[in-house]
């Protein structure tokens, strides 16, 4: 966790306030959700964190408190996890977490329990690449197909690995790089892709089609994010 130093005005270095520590391999992928996040490794293990309320007056010299760490699903998958995310269910209110996997699976879980639980697995031919929710579950794969997916229909059915997808979004001939990042805009019907050939590209919710594609860098785009107003997307590259 990182704060923005306050001893001057125009500085761009941020500080580190907490490290958190309990991965025995490297952390590929994070989310939050409320006070809490979680991560995911390469080992394929889930950890579930508590961030400190009082984290603007934290040293991080401090000693380390381990009941920093809330929950451990040591095998959650049995490959890298490539990507999480994380929602309230509209309907239940309990809260939901994603996570997509090498392993070709894709978990959804139940957080509310003590000891965080797979309520429904959902299965693909190809490697999992991205997964992201809101509260539909959007998949997307090293072959450059996307899909999505109803949370609220697969969370209550733990024998979903053969779910069939809401929409499979259309797949052009020049599009089979892989999709490296997802991004769903916060206001309108609309998915945003990072791909392989340099290429971010806006796609329609409700039909599955791709509506715009720009050329966005020089090599791989391989993150994509929206601002929470919808005016702006961020986009990391190779």
């Amino acid at each position: 966790m990182y704060k923005q130093p306050t001893n001057t005005v125009n500085a761009i270095d941020l500080e580190p306030i907490y490290t958190y520590r309990g991965h025995s391999s490297r952390v590929l992928s994070l989310c939050i959700n409320g006070n809490q996040f979680y991560s995911g490794s390469q080992n394929g293990e889930i950890i579930s964190w508590a961030i400190p309320s009082n984290n603007m007056y934290m040293d991080i010299y401090d000693p380390y408190d381990y009941k920093i760490q809330l929950n451990s699903i040591a095998k959650a998958h049995n490959d890298a996890i490539w990507s999480l995310s994380s929602l309230t269910s509209p309907t239940t209110q309990s809260n939901i977490l994603c996570s997509s996997s090498a392993d070709k699976t894709i978990k959804i879980w139940d957080t509310t329990r003590k000891t965080p639980t797979d309520i429904a697995v959902i299965g693909s031919l190809n490697t999992n690449q991205n997964v992201s929710s809101s509260p539909l579950l959007i998949c997307a794969y090293n072959d450059g197909t996307m899909v999505m997916y109803d949370i609220e229909v697969h969370s209550g059915d733990s024998n979903s690995s053969s779910a069939n997808p809401l929409l499979t979004f259309e797949k052009s001939a020049d599009n089979n790089g892989s999709i490296y990042s997802i991004a769903i805009h916060p206001i309108m019907p609309i998915v945003i892709t990072a791909h392989e050939d340099r290429f971010i590209k806006l796609w329609d919710i409700n039909t599955g089609k791709c509506i715009h594609s720009m050329v966005a860098h020089l090599d791989e785009v391989t993150a994509v994010d929206c601002d929470p107003n919808g005016w702006y997307i961020l986009s990391g590259s190779e």
